[in-house]
């Protein structure tokens, strides 16, 4: 019975983590945003993104800790790890613009302050959200979490209307990075 109750929290934090990080993700209007207008979050008839600020991605949503990315992670910008294999994205179920949703991991160095930015040519295609929950966005700023460190996992991931290779531009401390993420398609060389 004691090795019960020593066992059932990480069992239920286990759940709840799953529960989480699965589902169709966060809904995403089905109409087009028109070109004269800025979409802003909960705007109807708009995929939710902000029209000019950047979601804040909040310390409270962390749902791992670890020493150092996942193994073959690459750092960018010294301050955010994203994975390098090809993702594969799954309809949302909107006939909008976001119709598809790629799920990833996104790895922050806690003493760190992160922009990340779809790239101007990729907007009203593509967006991007890490937090709980994932919001589409076309930028996103983490201001760091005191107290913290090490790397902070974030669950989230990429939104899109057809498969593509997905530019994103990372900036901290005074240096930007550009990656491309393969969601659905190869990258060209």
């Amino acid at each position: 019975m004691r090795t019960m109750l020593r066992i059932m929290p990480g069992l239920v934090t286990t759940g709840l983590l799953a529960a989480g990080c699965t589902g169709p993700g966060p809904a995403i209007a089905t109409a087009t945003p028109t070109p004269t207008a800025t979409p802003t979050a909960g705007s109807p008839g708009t995929v939710p993104v902000s029209g000019g600020a950047r979601t804040v991605l909040s310390c409270a949503h962390v749902v791992d800790r670890v020493d150092a990315p996942p193994d073959g992670w690459p750092a960018l910008a010294g301050a955010v790890a994203m994975t390098p294999h090809r993702l594969e994205p799954s309809p949302t179920g909107d006939a909008g613009p976001a119709r598809l949703f790629a799920k990833t991991g996104l790895a922050v160095r806690a003493d760190s302050r992160v922009d990340l930015a779809v790239r101007a040519n990729q907007v009203g295609r593509l967006w991007i959200g890490w937090g709980s929950p994932a919001r589409p966005d076309r930028a996103l700023h983490f201001p760091g979490c005191p107290g913290e460190s090490g790397w902070l996992v974030f669950a989230g991931g990429v939104w899109l209307d057809v498969p593509a290779c997905v530019p994103v531009t990372v900036r901290s401390a005074g240096r930007e990075e550009r990656v491309r993420m393969r969601v659905g398609a190869d990258c060209p060389e």
